[in-house]
């Protein structure tokens, strides 16, 4: 079984200029984000303030993530395709 859960973070950010703009585009870092930014890239310039969870921005919430499934360390395991060998 599943637990399902949604997790909300607000991030704010300076203004930005016409230049500014087209030059964080020309980087080509926005196209493969989600949001079109990467806050752990170049735009982490312009981040103003994070309301919320930093980790649901970049990508999962993976705290929340798991904590909430049992057997959380194998699903981290499984999603991110590591394997450590036990000691």
């Amino acid at each position: 079984m599943y637990a399902l859960f949604q997790k909300k973070t607000e991030v704010s950010v300076y203004p930005m200029n016409e230049a500014e703009v087209e030059g964080y585009i020309s980087t080509l870092e926005p196209y493969d984000k989600a949001g079109g930014y990467a806050i752990q890239g170049r735009f982490q310039a312009y981040i103003e303030k994070i309301n919320g969870d930093y980790s649901t921005v970049v990508g999962l919430p993976a705290g929340r993530l798991l904590s909430r499934n049992q057997g959380g360390l194998q699903m981290y395991d499984k999603l991110t395709k590591k394997r450590y060998k036990k000691a």
